[in-house]
């Protein structure tokens, strides 16, 4: 069944046989796009074909993705460029797809000069702004919008000089930011999120001021994934290591624990930190999830214990993750195929740990994900999912049918996975 939803997306979106221009008209018509994202336009669909191709080559999968890269091309020629450096949303995101889709640079060399010059122009500003900011916001440092998520990038561009030098600088910002602080005379983790601080996000935390969170996708967990990953890949920046102990250490005592086992929550309010007294309240936005709970922030932990060398830390992470199960579903609040908060997301970090470990204890949990998101296949829909409100519209990696497909793809095939790099998982 895998097999057919993959090769179902892979024909509804083969340009072959096709008016280009109808078909990109019926595309607009059917789902909600923002052309130039990876979150939900053309990147997508072109890190979709790409993904197929570094798999099993084959010349229709390069001629998809080069249909889609144009498209892309032609949004910038129309000044149509993104104009935020963020990886789902922004120019890093484009920049990923591309270099994944150029055989390690030997193709699209100028397009890639391009997006990287403006990449660059877009984090001197950035930085240059959190060189002397004391507080952060989601938006400055998380994986959706923030230097997280932009760290995946350049670890694989690590050889080049420039990019390695923003590397670097990213990661002393996030260094940074993993430090403790002293606030109104105690001293607490710098990650800490004050309201006016907040901004876009500010409806999400309209009941407390002062707050820490530990979600993978807008919060510390985030963080750490990025810090682990760079240092698994060779790069030691000063203070790495003793970043990624502060926030293992704080997460593993941020641990609640129930009747079912191990979760962490959403955030943490400061008033919670200092007193060690948890608000119980703030459980009504829990979830089990990649984008929050302990899906994600299990994964990080993961990662930071193999960055530390520290096999007890993978194994709590894995035990952590492998209690989901015993948590009824409905309390999961995962009512969508999709990766963000829905069962792709939960599947792909199954399979993610699977790969890593080969735990036996991961097999039957993975099958059940897969039919979870086997559920909402249907033909009916333009591009195969429904959600419970109808037809899925969105057709990026994050919320859309691209991301939900992908997580379909079997772990023999994982030495080739590099889709979900933004995420952060791997």
């Amino acid at each position: 069944m895998q097999h057919k939803i993959i090769n179902d997306l892979m024909n509804r979106l083969d340009i072959s046989n096709r008016n280009d221009n109808a078909f990109i008209e019926f595309l607009k018509d059917k789902v909600s796009m923002e052309q130039m994202t990876l979150a939900n336009g053309y990147p997508a669909l072109a890190l979709f074909f790409s993904q197929l191709d570094r798999i099993s080559p084959e010349q229709k999968f390069k001629k998809n993705v080069h249909f889609y890269l144009e498209k892309t091309i032609a949004c910038i020629q129309n000044n149509n460029l993104v104009t935020n450096s963020s990886s789902f949303s922004g120019i890093t995101g484009l920049a990923f797809v591309v270099w994944v889709s150029s055989e390690n640079g030997k193709k699209y060399q100028k397009l890639i000069a391009k997006i990287d010059e403006v990449l660059f122009q877009l984090l001197d500003i950035k930085l240059s702004r959190l060189k002397t900011q004391k507080f952060f916001g989601p938006t400055d440092f998380d994986v959706i919008q923030g230097l997280s998520g932009i760290v995946r990038y350049l670890i694989m561009r690590k050889e080049d000089y420039t990019h390695a030098g923003y590397l670097k600088i990213i990661m002393d910002v996030l260094i940074r930011l993993s430090s403790y602080i002293n606030y109104k005379n105690n001293k607490i983790p710098g990650w800490i999120f004050i309201k006016e601080m907040i901004g876009a996000y500010e409806s999400i935390y309209e009941d407390s001021d002062e707050c820490f969170n530990l979600g993978l996708s807008h919060g510390i967990s985030g963080v750490l994934s990025a810090l682990s990953l760079a240092k698994l890949n060779g790069i030691n920046a000063e203070g790495v290591e003793e970043s990624i102990l502060n926030i293992k250490n704080w997460l593993v005592k941020a641990q609640q624990r129930d009747i079912y086992g191990i979760y962490w929550p959403n955030r943490l309010s400061l008033e919670e930190e200092l007193t060690g007294i948890r608000n119980e309240q703030f459980d009504k936005y829990h979830r089990q999830a990649w984008c929050y709970g302990t899906p994600g922030v299990s994964r990080a932990l993961y990662l930071a214990g193999q960055g530390l060398k520290d096999h007890k830390l993978q194994n709590f992470a894995l035990k952590s993750f492998l209690e989901i199960e015993q948590r009824p579903e409905e309390t999961w609040r995962s009512n969508s195929p999709t990766f963000c908060h829905g069962y792709a997301g939960l599947l792909q970090i199954a399979k993610r740990f699977y790969f890593d470990t080969k735990e036996a204890k991961l097999i039957p949990l993975i099958s059940r994900l897969e039919q979870r998101v086997m559920s909402y296949y249907t033909q009916e829909a333009p591009f195969l999912f429904k959600e419970n409100n109808g037809f899925l519209i969105d057709i990026g990696i994050i919320e859309g049918t691209v991301g939900t497909v992908l997580s379909l793809l079997h772990t023999d095939h994982f030495a080739d996975c590099i889709w979900d790099y933004p995420f952060l998982i791997s």
